[in-house]
């Protein structure tokens, strides 16, 4: 048998041990600190806890922060764009980075997020949503999760557990209302435009639709309108 020479084996395991080794890819996903505006750091520390451990829920791989890298910053100095969340993803071996923020305005709470992958220049995911009182933020939290597990804006679809309070109320803007009335009155035509009546007399028993664009009434027995010979019996009017 031929045995090599001991300095070539020598050698041959110094070239191997000086090879570098090699980085563990990217993986996981990184979650920064919200940017806070009139928000305090309690409610900050606490929404991000929330959004956490709902993605954790969810099966969202997570990848935490490596503690032997500076602190990730919060408050006001938090990430707020892109290159910064790309960077600290990149700097703590996260595949994708989620970052956003809450804004307070009068007495709700605006909820900002974005995931972006730290290869990109751009999220892939943005959503909002609002959240009338800071105990909200728990159900806001598991939207959000929801949207991201399922890698699409999720602010309407709500499951049993993410129903925000504000989506409970009716909204007072042009809300639709249907309801019956009685109408009665005196209409006093111009230019000879019904039948040359000066005055007509109007009853009528009436039932309102109203929706956003438009508005329905209805008269099915009762509703005439009546002066000098001419008679009116509206069944629909539709404006």
């Amino acid at each position: 048998m031929i045995r090599p020479p001991l300095f070539s084996v020598l050698v041959l395991s110094a070239a191997l041990g000086a090879q570098p080794a090699q980085a563990d890819p990217p993986s996981g996903t990184l979650v920064l600190p919200l940017r806070s505006i009139g928000v305090s750091d309690t409610t900050i520390f606490v929404s991000r806890d929330l959004l956490i451990e709902s993605l954790q829920d969810l099966g969202v791989q997570l990848s935490g922060a490596a503690p032997a890298e500076a602190p990730l910053p919060g408050g006001r100095e938090a990430c707020a764009d892109p290159d910064c969340a790309a960077a600290l993803g990149r700097q703590h071996g996260a595949s994708q980075v989620i970052y956003g923020s809450l804004s307070r305005l009068g007495g709700k709470i605006i909820a900002r997020l974005n995931v972006l992958r730290v290869n990109e220049t751009a999220p892939y995911y943005r959503d909002q949503l609002t959240a009338t009182s800071e105990e909200d933020l728990d159900q806001v939290m598991r939207r959000f999760a929801e949207g991201i597990a399922s890698g699409r804006p999720n602010s309407d679809r709500a499951s049993v557990g993410s129903v925000t309070q504000a989506e409970t109320m009716t909204p007072a803007r042009r809300a639709s209302r249907a309801g019956f009335g009685l109408r009665a009155g005196f209409l006093f035509p111009t230019g000879n435009s019904f039948g040359g009546a000066d005055r007509l007399t109007n009853f009528h028993a009436v039932y309102k639709y109203e929706l956003h664009e438009f508005q329905l009434e209805t008269t099915t027995l009762l509703g005439f309108t009546w002066g000098d010979g001419n008679y009116d019996w509206t069944i629909f009017d539709l404006s």
